[in-house]
């Protein structure tokens, strides 16, 4: 029963996936309205965007806390991507929202404070050449977008700092940035939100806490619109 006793007139459903794919398939098999009318769908927003990150943009962990979430599930009931930096970002941005998952050897899903504990890091030149790879992926689908390559700011230079992730990716999105700059392509951005303060990653596994997601949300707001215009 999604509502009850509620006013004759037009009413907004809004239906939203929480978590991410690894914790199974979500199947919609419809409404019953009851005797009412469904109307049509409200007009799309004026702008659109396709946020491709980890686990931290699809808002993993945001309702847990500690360094442990239990239950066997990727710890879905404390995920919820309504409340992530990528779903905020399009609300105060006035704009449809899409995401894509992509994991590389500079991202471990289990603890991003810790990744580089867990996992080898790929050499800076290897890193940066997949980067391009992905902006060509995405210039051929979209010429004309605005890209940002958003440096999270869950990654820092400290963990461990002999590994410099946070200045290597800084360093990689710059040169592609510059690259394109340099062909004639306008629209192609790299920006840093500030490095997380340890107090903002409270939620699962060192995940952002809401006051994290909502921060970096404004932020990069802020970013988009000085160089979009919207």
């Amino acid at each position: 029963m999604l509502a009850s006793g509620i006013p004759e007139g037009a009413h907004r459903v809004e239906l939203y996936r929480r978590s991410e794919t690894q914790t199974g398939y979500t199947q919609f098999l419809g409404y019953d309205f009851e005797g009412g009318t469904l109307l049509p769908p409200p007009l799309p927003a004026p702008h659109r965007i396709e946020f491709v990150g980890d686990s931290q943009p699809a808002g993993f962990g945001i309702e847990g806390v500690g360094p442990d979430c239990p239950g066997p599930d990727w710890a879905a009931q404390y995920e919820n991507f309504h409340r992530s930096l990528s779903a905020r970002l399009g609300e105060i941005l006035d704009a449809d929202l899409s995401e894509g998952e992509v994991i590389t050897a500079h991202h471990h899903h289990d603890d991003v404070r810790h990744e580089a504990r867990e996992i080898p890091h790929a050499p800076l030149a290897d890193f940066t050449a997949a980067v391009r790879g992905l902006v060509a992926t995405f210039r051929a689908h979209s010429p004309q977008a605005y890209v940002f390559l958003a440096l999270s700011p869950s990654v820092s230079d400290e963990a461990p700092a002999t590994t410099m992730s946070r200045t290597n990716l800084k360093v990689a999105f710059d040169a592609i940035a510059s690259e394109h700059a340099a062909a004639g392509d306008g629209r192609l951005y790299s920006v840093a939100p500030p490095v997380a303060a340890e107090s903002e990653l409270t939620g699962c596994d060192g995940h952002g806490s809401p006051a994290y997601h909502e921060r970096v949300a404004q932020q990069l707001a802020v970013m988009v619109k000085a160089r979009t215009g919207w």
